[in-house]
């Protein structure tokens, strides 16, 4: 099973909006002669015509790029990678996994239930990388456990000065 994430796409409009604003630049680098500007202006235009795909299959965990019909990918396969982790809270409704490998983190944005089967996907195909499984609802109260804790320290902060001023 294939697994795509989600990533966010230009409309139609600001592609040519942006397209037309660099053939603008272009022209005014070229009559003031800055050439230096026309080269990164060019770089600008095809950017506009660039796609990214972020894909988790049964190979590996995958991130194409698409240039004018020329596709490069970059591969991780599961036995390089070293830890999986899903973060239901920073992008709700969606979920972001996050593939180490050594030191290098890879981040991809799912919807819950793609989220839940990725993990499944990556236990079985590496048995030995940690994954952690916890649920939206798990995270969810740790979450608040965290706040909490962090609530009784502050106050414990604030009463310490508190005595410390009344001391003096």
């Amino acid at each position: 099973m294939i697994y795509k994430g989600i990533l966010q796409s230009r409309s139609l409009y600001k592609r040519i909006l942006i397209l037309t604003a660099c053939v603008v630049l272009l022209y005014l680098e070229f009559v003031r002669g800055q050439y230096l500007y026309i080269v990164l202006t060019v770089l600008l235009i095809l950017a506009v015509f660039h796609r990214k795909e972020h894909i988790v299959s049964k190979e590996g965990v995958d991130i194409k790029y698409s240039l004018f019909g020329m596709t490069t990918t970059n591969r991780w396969t599961w036995d390089q990678i070293t830890a999986v982790q899903p973060d239901y809270i920073k992008e709700r409704p969606n979920a972001r996994v996050l593939f180490e490998k050594d030191a290098v983190l890879r981040s991809f944005l799912f919807t819950p239930e793609d989220c839940q089967d990725v993990l499944k996907l990556a236990a079985k195909m590496n048995p030995e990388a940690f994954v952690d499984d916890y649920t939206a609802e798990e995270q969810e109260q740790m979450a608040e456990e965290k706040r909490k804790k962090q609530e009784q320290l502050r106050a414990q902060r604030v009463k310490a000065k508190k005595v410390k001023r009344k001391g003096k």
